[in-house]
C-alpha cells in the first residue's frame, strides 16, 4: 500500500485491507477497498485481488456455474471418468455411479452373493441355498421350486430352475419337477411317453408280460381280453357246453341235443 503523506494513513492496493494493508479481503470480497462481491457459485472462492474464481472439484466456468460434463470430474473438470461400460462418475470425486447390480470403483463387478440392486444395498430374501439376480433381486430357485422365497413347488406341467421349463410328457405322463423326466402311465413308455407298450406287455414302462392264453390280449392293467370261445382269468378255459362267443355269453341254439362250436 501507499502512505498518505499528510495523514500517514495507508492506502491499500486492490485486494488488501487493514491499517498496514497486510490482510487480504474478507472471504467473499475482492478488489479496490475490498468493495466488490465475489460472484463464484457452488462454493467457489474468488481471488482477493482479481476476483477470478477458483472452483471446487466438480465445477467449472468463470463463475463455477457449470457441473463437469458427463465423463469428466475433479478440479477444473480435467480428469476423465474410468467407469465400466462408460457409466457416469461423480463429478466431484470420480467415484463411479454404478447401475443396479454392479459395484466396485469401476462398476465392473456384480453385487456380492446375497445382495442386489442400486449400490448392492438390498439383501436377497431367498432360501439359504439360493442366490438372487443382482439387478432385480429375483431368486434363482433350486430345481423344482419357484416364488419370491423359493417356497412354492413347481405347478403341474413345469419343472427345473424357477420352474421355467415346460414338461414334454404326453399320453397322461407326469414329469419330475426337478429333472423333467417323464413318469409314464401304464401302457406307455419312452422319453415323453410317446410309445404304446408292445404286444403282450403292460404296466409301468411296459415291464410286465401278459399271461393270456389262446390269443388273448391284455389291457393296461394286465387283465386278459379273451378271444371268442375262451374264458377265465388267463383265457385258459373253453366255453362251457351250450355256450359260445366272446365271454361265453351266447347260448347255443342247436336242436336235438346237438353241440355248437364255442
Amino acid at each position: 500500500g501507499k502512505c498518505n503523506s499528510a495523514t500517514g494513513e495507508c492506502q491499500c492496493q486492490p485486494g488488501w485491507r487493514g491499517a498496514s494493508c497486510s490482510k487480504p479481503c474478507h472471504e467473499g470480497f475482492w478488489g479496490s477497498k475490498c468493495s466488490h462481491i465475489c460472484q463464484c457459485g457452488n462454493q467457489g472462492q474468488c481471488h482477493h485481488i482479481t476476483g477470478k474464481c477458483t472452483c471446487k472439484p466438480g465445477y467449472s466456468g468463470d463463475r463455477c456455474q457449470s457441473i463437469c460434463s458427463r465423463g469428466w470430474y475433479g478440479p477444473g473438470c480435467e480428469s476423465r471418468c474410468d467407469c465400466y461400460l462408460g457409466e457416469p462418475c461423480d463429478h466431484k470425486t470420480g467415484s463411479c455411479q454404478c447401475q443396479p447390480g454392479y459395484q466396485s470403483h469401476q462398476c465392473h463387478h456384480f453385487c456380492d452373493a446375497g445382495t442386489w440392486g442400486l449400490n448392492c444395498d438390498h439383501k436377497c430374501e431367498c432360501k439359504a441355498t439360493s442366490k438372487c439376480h443382482p439387478i432385480t433381486g429375483e431368486c434363482f430357485c433350486p430345481s423344482g421350486t419357484e416364488g419370491h422365497n423359493c417356497r412354492k413347488p413347481c405347478p403341474k406341467g413345469t419343472y427345473g430352475i424357477n420352474c421355467k421349463q415346460k414338461c414334454e410328457c404326453i399320453n397322461g405322463g407326469a414329469c419330475d419337477s426337478i429333472t423333467g423326466a417323464c413318469e409314464c402311465p401304464a401302457s406307455f413308455y419312452g422319453a415323453t411317453c410317446e410309445l404304446s407298450c408292445p404286444a403282450n406287455t403292460f404296466g409301468h414302462n411296459c415291464t410286465m408280460s401278459c399271461r393270456c392264453l389262446h390269443g388273448g390280449i391284455c389291457d393296461s392293467e394286465g387283465q386278459c381280453r379273451c378271444p371268442a370261445g375262451y374264458t377265465g382269468v388267463y383265457c385258459q378255459d373253453r366255453c362251457p357246453l351250450n355256450y359260445w362267443g366272446h365271454s361265453c355269453n351266447d347260448t347255443c341254439a342247436c336242436d336235438n341235443n346237438a353241440l355248437c362250436h364255442p
